[in-house]
């Protein structure tokens, strides 16, 4: 029987990185673009918090459903005595992410109010938004992307782990007892 161990953080990461490449080559569908590198970037920030928690707590199994994202940047943060500072980037970025990402997950259809007059032909952002629908932008993707990358690149290091998180998606590929 064949083991391999794989790091679904390193494979979201890589999702994020090439939505984002696409929105920046493209206008076409830039909006989802950006939506994806988004949620792939919470997606890989939470996965990652998953894979650190799981090797440093013995209990994470039982504790993961039970902690939201921030508690388990909290946890990891206490445990390798990593500051964490909301008011500052990369946690900022970080917070919008998993904001947009509540977003999208609990999706409510929503009503909103029309203008009064007509938007003339030029105008590109004429109807109104919903609160979600404005943080997809090239520069919220762009920012989010980085700093996603960036923090995991932080905290593996406090973990006194010295590689690149991002440049293995699966290791020890092997069969056999």
């Amino acid at each position: 029987m064949g083991h391999a161990r794989v790091y679904p953080f390193a494979h979201m990461g890589s999702a994020a990185r090439l939505y984002l490449k696409t929105a920046e080559e493209t206008e076409e569908c830039q909006f989802y673009h950006c939506m994806s590198a988004i949620l792939y970037s919470a997606f890989t920030l939470e996965a990652y918090f998953n894979h650190v928690g799981n090797s440093q707590f013995s209990d994470w199994a039982a504790r993961e459903r039970k902690l939201s994202p921030w508690e388990k940047l909290k946890l990891i943060g206490d445990h390798f005595t990593f500051a964490i500072n909301f008011g500052r980037e990369p946690f900022q970025s970080i917070r919008l992410a998993f904001h947009f990402r509540n977003f999208v997950a609990h999706g409510k259809t929503e009503d909103m109010d029309w203008p009064d007059t007509p938007p003339t032909a030029p105008a590109t952002k004429s109807m109104p938004e919903a609160d979600w629908e404005q943080i997809p932008s090239l520069a919220n993707a762009q920012r989010i992307v980085e700093n996603t990358h960036e923090l995991i690149r932080m905290l593996n290091r406090a973990t006194g782990d010295s590689h690149d998180p991002f440049m293995v998606h699966k290791s020890g590929a092997r069969w056999g007892p």
